[in-house]
């Protein structure tokens, strides 16, 4: 029985010889165990097929491939990509899949746009890909912030408003303009964003201040001179800062606000002013009694003023009542602070004067506007509509001759339109708006000192509108006026090639 056992054993390994001549005689490279756990690890030896690279296992392994790359084709058909070739590397890159992008518009607050955890973070304007759109949905909000964050430090010059120029909003003013001609998503998103921040902490304690300032009644009226401009009233500076503030809480600009962060900005500038009243001092004297004034109004719980400002949940927080006295008895100013005229000059405009004309063509011009002047009687309308709709000059002409072309809102419309004659005192801010619209004139003026005049000029003719005019044509007014500051930027980038 041990003689035929022992041939049928050799029988049986002859055989296997003969059907598996590369096999191994140990058969434990079928399964191993895996020292590291507690379940068995397949594990296939390379070299097992090594002699049957022929025959069906050819035609099955050109099958497969075959199969997969049909499959692949198909399916970037359905998908709308194309393949890009048949070569291995190529086959390789086409089965890439493309990075996914923020979504588009761009607005700040945008969970897609979080420069923490937002896809904005992979967007290197370095690569291949076409980035455009996303650069021109950011640069809209850029430019937005910009141009009311320009407006509203200039007003601030005029009434000699306290501003950090080292880390505070004329910083981050600067850092935007800067970055005005980058196409790094990443740098224009976090400049924007400080910007925002800064400037909408800025501006809610200001309008507080200003509204504050309009409960006190000085009696005296305030009269424009044709030589002197004369601030408006607080209630209107509060307007315009309104608009400015509806502006910057549009969802296309911001789409979720951080109460943290503006928090955050607001105990910076409580801090400074805090700091400022501590070296200075502070006392309730002063010539008309605002000061006792405002401090018997911040003291009761029941005025206006506190029931509108001071309570829990709201974006304002209101810093001691000695940094409101201090902050708001700015707005009691009649004429410019000394800080416009230094900060933001004028430019050296040439107006064209009668002596430098021909009498003739004078005097015919004069007869014109005479005539221009009863027709817009007639039609109940003023000299300054008539001229915008008469193409027979330009109205920057009219502007170099100091002669009015305000619609009928302005407060010299009407006298203008019954003095033909007269020379209108918006003259200059309106020839400077003209002339800096066209880039070729002061092509030396660097973007911050352009939009500084331009947001000078348009406050100066921004305080002319009447008093009796709504709200809504205030804030009409205001968007085409920052729009000419907007616009700087967008000519700025196409001069750079941007």
């Amino acid at each position: 029985m041990k003689g035929a056992h022992r041939v049928a054993s050799q029988l049986w390994a002859s055989t296997r010889r003969r059907l598996f001549p590369r096999g191994d005689e140990d058969e434990s490279h079928f399964l191993k165990l895996d020292p590291h756990c507690h379940t068995y690890q397949e594990s296939v030896d390379s070299t097992l097929f090594g002699d049957l690279q022929d025959g069906f296992y050819k035609y099955s392994q050109d099958l497969l491939k075959t199969s997969g790359e049909e499959n692949y084709k198909r399916l970037a058909e359905e998908m709308g990509l194309r393949s890009s070739g048949s070569t291995a590397v190529s086959y390789a890159s086409a089965q890439m899949v493309p990075i996914e992008r923020p979504a588009l518009p761009y607005a700040i607050g945008s969970p897609d746009w979080s420069l923490v955890n937002g896809l904005v973070r992979y967007m290197d304007p370095s690569g291949n890909e076409d980035l455009t759109e996303w650069i021109e949905s950011v640069m809209k909000v850029y430019k937005k912030v910009y141009a009311i964050a320009k407006f509203v430090v200039v007003v601030f010059y005029f009434y000699n408003v306290d501003l950090d120029d080292h880390e505070g909003l004329l910083a981050h003013i600067r850092k935007a303009e800067e970055l005005a001609t980058s196409n790094s998503i990443k740098d224009l998103v976090r400049a924007v964003e400080t910007l925002y921040y800064s400037l909408y902490a800025k501006l809610i304690m200001e309008i507080a201040n200003a509204e504050l300032c309009s409960y006190f009644q000085l009696g005296i009226p305030r009269v424009t001179t044709k030589d002197d401009f004369m601030l408006p009233e607080q209630h209107s500076t509060m307007k315009m800062f309104l608009v400015c503030k509806e502006s910057l809480d549009s969802p296309s600009v911001c789409l979720v606000f951080s109460k943290d962060i503006l928090r955050q900005h607001q105990a910076g500038l409580v801090r400074r002013a805090v700091n400022m009243l501590a070296a200075t001092g502070f006392s309730l004297d002063d010539l008309v009694g605002y000061r006792r004034f405002t401090l018997a109004l911040l003291s009761n719980p029941t005025s206006e003023f506190r029931q509108k400002w001071d309570g829990p949940g709201l974006t304002y927080q209101m810093p001691p009542r000695e940094v409101l006295i201090f902050g708001s008895e700015k707005y009691l100013s009649f004429a410019p602070r000394d800080a416009i005229r230094t900060k933001v000059p004028q430019l050296r405009l040439r107006f064209v004067e009668e002596k430098s004309v021909d009498p003739a063509t004078w005097e015919r011009e004069t007869i014109l506007g005479h005539r221009q002047a009863v027709l817009a009687i007639l039609e109940s309308r003023v000299i300054g509509e008539i001229r915008r709709t008469d193409g027979r000059r330009g109205l920057i002409n009219y502007a170099r001759e100091k002669r009015c072309t305000c619609r009928s809102p302005c407060s010299c419309a009407m006298a203008c339109t019954m003095n033909p004659e007269r020379v209108c005192p918006c003259a200059v801010w309106n020839l400077t708006i003209m002339m800096l619209e066209n880039r070729r004139n002061f092509p030396d003026l660097k973007l911050g000192s352009r939009c500084n005049i331009l947001a000078r000029s348009i406050f100066e003719a921004v305080s002319t509108i009447r008093d009796d005019r709504d709200l809504c044509y205030l804030a009409v007014e205001m968007k085409g006026a920052l729009t000419t500051i907007a616009n700087e930027i967008d000519k700025m980038r196409a001069a750079n090639g941007c």
